[in-house]
């Protein structure tokens, strides 16, 4: 499987690490991840075992989905994957609606990594999210990626918990009122329920 090249080195894991992951991607913020992803595939063909991935990918509609048949394929075919489309902006999606930090809080968080990576606005709220949720900083990893207009100047946001009182410092973007936290309604789906590690993960040797 070939899916993208990494971008930068914050998104990074250790070959072999088996702590088990929730990928939060916003937009073309997939791209990254998808290095990520790649890496851990061969990991479980290679040795039949690895850690459990849960793919996020929010977008504001449905046609920003991109890559979307591979991903659906993918987690069809490796039962170590999940895969969650998030549209925010479209109240006619059948899928799960709001924003992908909100829907992200809202999965298993305990024993995971999460990686988050995506424009400033949505890396901010997710990383927000995440730790009113109960995650440990040092077990969020996040990256800004997204096309910027020349010259623009972003703010990187702190991880929760490690801000700064110095008047030096620079504070995270403020949200605007278009990416106030929307609750994504009954429809988002409940903690997802992992199978217990060795129980069903095995990759068949026919997979592609």
């Amino acid at each position: 499987m070939k899916l993208g090249a990494p971008v930068g080195e914050r998104l990074t894991r250790r070959e072999g690490e088996a702590r088990d992951l929730l990928l939060v991607a916003g937009g073309t913020g997939l791209a990254p991840l998808l290095a990520v992803l790649e890496q851990i595939d061969h990991e479980w063909q290679r040795s039949g075992t690895g850690p459990l991935v849960h793919l996020l990918h929010g977008v504001r509609m449905p046609w920003h989905l991109y890559d979307r048949p591979r991903l659906r394929e993918l987690a069809q075919k490796r039962p170590w994957f999940d895969y969650t489309e998030v549209v925010s902006d479209d109240p006619s999606y059948p899928g799960t609606r709001g924003k992908v930090g909100t829907v992200a809080a809202r999965q298993l968080l305990f024993g995971r990594t999460a990686m988050v990576c995506g424009g400033p606005q949505m890396v901010a709220h997710t990383l927000e999210q995440l730790a009113a949720a109960g995650m440990h900083p040092e077990h969020i990893k996040y990256e800004h990626f997204y096309y910027a207009a020349a010259g623009e100047h972003t703010i990187e946001p702190p991880l929760p918990g490690q801000e700064t009182t110095s008047d030096e410092q620079q504070s995270p973007p403020q949200l605007s009122a278009s990416d106030t936290p929307v609750d994504p309604g009954p429809d988002v789906p409940a903690p997802d329920a992992w199978p217990r590690r060795g129980q069903g993960l095995r990759i068949p040797r026919s997979a592609s």
